[in-house]
């Protein structure tokens, strides 16, 4: 079958389960963990890593070394699939190549942190504080949810022994519901009176525009009205999310994917891509001389063109977006 070759190479390197620690003792030294910034390379980072953040980052690394304990990084996420992209409200093959590339990262760091690495996926569980989002359907998140946890059961078990684990962890499990929902009805209040305010007009406008694209189109269309209030509620949402410090920095290192957050790593989703997986498709690039996995937004799956559906069936298993894997080439 045309592509067979390519996509076994793929995906043996995808599975790769061993990282070598170089035999040079100087340069083990230099990227140990002592200097954990050193080891999360340019080709982990969609940013450089400025003087603040590298020293934050290494007293937790330190701390970690005296406290025995795994270094973990946690990434909240929005918990739920673009509806735009045919594999929602399920989880896909964006969310497998982001497990693997954070799976690269973990394995390197664990080759000189005998105590491990956790790599924790933070489901923003917005349904549970009845955040008016998008329309979307409540049912759609817990499908997520659960196919996302499929997806974190078979890492763990394929690297098993590695001194790697993922999680999958909910907001409510470390911020108290109750605690959380006051401070977020009162960020609700404080937001709506900032719409009112001219000079917050521009982030008005973008956030309206964002929630007018990602309004749920299987219902009615929004009202403006509607559309108001889910734009207002995510950006309460966002306020209180940070301001309650619910990725906790004196004990884990958070994770973002998209620019804009100083106190947060900004990590590629996966090697060739930037773009938040939840919100993206994986697929397999044909260039010709060589093929790679990348996740593709909306709109680059729009500009580029489908080669074939290429059968996946050992990954069937994984749920019903994993029967095949999409081969496209860049346009």
């Amino acid at each position: 079958m045309k592509y067979s070759t390519e996509i076994e190479r793929v995906f043996k390197d995808i599975m790769t389960a061993e990282y070598t620690v170089p035999d040079d003792h100087k340069g083990v030294n230099h990227r140990g963990m002592q200097d954990l910034c050193g080891l999360i390379t340019g080709n982990f980072r969609a940013e450089k890593i400025d003087a603040e953040k590298r020293q934050i980052l290494q007293l937790l690394a330190d701390t970690c070394t005296k406290k025995k304990e795994p270094v973990t990084f946690t990434m909240p996420i929005g918990g739920y699939k673009n509806w735009h992209i045919s594999s929602a409200p399920e989880a896909g093959w964006a969310e497998f190549f982001n497990v693997s590339f954070m799976k690269d990262l973990a394995l390197k760091i664990a080759a000189y942190h005998k105590y491990g690495v956790e790599i924790v996926y933070q489901d923003s569980d917005i349904v549970n504080y009845n955040i008016k989002f998008s329309n979307y359907p409540a049912e759609y998140f817990e499908l997520y949810r659960l196919s996302l946890e499929k997806i974190l059961d078979f890492f763990n078990k394929k690297f098993n022994g590695k001194n790697i684990v993922f999680k999958l962890e909910r907001l409510k499990d470390v911020m108290p519901g109750d605690i959380f929902s006051d401070v977020l009805q009162k960020n609700t209040k404080i937001v709506k009176e900032l719409w009112k305010d001219k000079k917050y007009s521009d982030k008005v406008l973008d956030l309206e525009t964002k929630s007018r694209k990602n309004y749920y189109g299987g219902y009615l269309p929004g009202t403006e009205e509607a559309i108001r209030i889910s734009a207002q509620e995510v950006w309460a949402f966002h306020k209180t999310f940070f301001e309650m410090n619910c990725v906790d920095r004196t004990k884990r290192i958070p994770v973002i994917f998209r620019k804009g957050l100083p106190i947060y790593l900004y990590l590629r989703s996966n090697y060739n891509s930037l773009i938040q997986f939840w919100i993206g498709e994986g697929v397999i690039i044909d260039k010709g001389d060589k093929m790679y996995p990348m996740i593709l937004s909306v709109n680059g799956l729009k500009k580029n063109r489908l080669e074939c559906e290429y059968p996946m069936e050992r990954f069937a298993f994984l749920g019903k977006n994993f029967r095949y894997i999409n081969i496209m080439s860049l346009v």
